[in-house]
């Protein structure tokens, strides 16, 4: 399975356990833009990621707050937050969150 394939069962409602995303690391937040480690940049703007990137959320249940998954639709990379938000509808502002976020492994889970 690759990173496309878990996101689109995620999406589809089905559990996606113990998968490893592709290495990526938001490593700096410079003039509402993160880079990755790799020198990858997306803008933030008032719609939330720039026009190449597609972002999805992840529901907790438990504690009822959203993590982010972004994906880079040109290069195929997806990138994931490590913090918790309570909007689902945007990024949250102010921004500094984010900068600290970097891949983990996790566990999807999905009502469905």
């Amino acid at each position: 399975m690759n990173n496309r394939e878990a996101i689109q069962a995620m999406l589809d409602g089905k559990k996606v356990r113990d998968y490893r995303w592709e290495p990526c690391r938001f490593v700096s937040y410079y003039n509402d833009a993160l880079r990755t480690e790799d020198d990858i940049h997306f803008n933030i703007n008032s719609y939330g990621i720039g026009d190449d990137w597609e972002i999805y959320v992840e529901p907790k249940k438990k504690v009822k707050m959203w993590q982010w998954v972004i994906k880079h639709s040109a290069s195929g990379r997806i990138c994931i937050t490590d913090g918790f938000y309570t909007g689902k509808d945007s990024l949250p502002s102010p921004l500094e969150p984010v900068q600290k976020a970097e891949w983990t492994e996790i566990e999807v889970e999905v009502d469905g």
